[in-house]
């Protein structure tokens, strides 16, 4: 993939989630993570769809990534492969 391609959707500048909250660092994990494998929004909800079993919209990607609803527990491990991590990536790293 291109430097040039906009991964954040949109045309919108990709950004940190602001918040402290256990559920904002864990967003921005997911933000990070997809960005460095330089996936878009849209190819990332495909996959966790698909080790879910169930279908995860763009939306609700986007919803997960900004901290602004959390994620089912049970949808931890799918989201975790989606990424290429094992579910204990997704912790928030120390500083964080």
């Amino acid at each position: 993939m291109g430097d040039s391609q906009n991964l954040s959707g949109r045309g919108r500048k990709p950004g940190k989630v602001t918040g402290v909250s256990f559920r904002h660092q864990v967003a921005n994990r997911l933000r990070e993570r997809r960005l460095e494998l330089q996936l878009r929004a849209e190819e990332i909800a495909v996959r966790v769809s698909e080790y879910l079993g169930r279908s995860v919209s763009v939306q609700t990607w986007y919803h997960w990534e900004k901290g602004e609803h959390p994620f089912d527990i049970d949808a931890w491990p799918a989201i975790a492969k989606a990424l290429d991590w094992k579910p204990r990536d997704l912790l928030p790293r120390e500083g964080s």
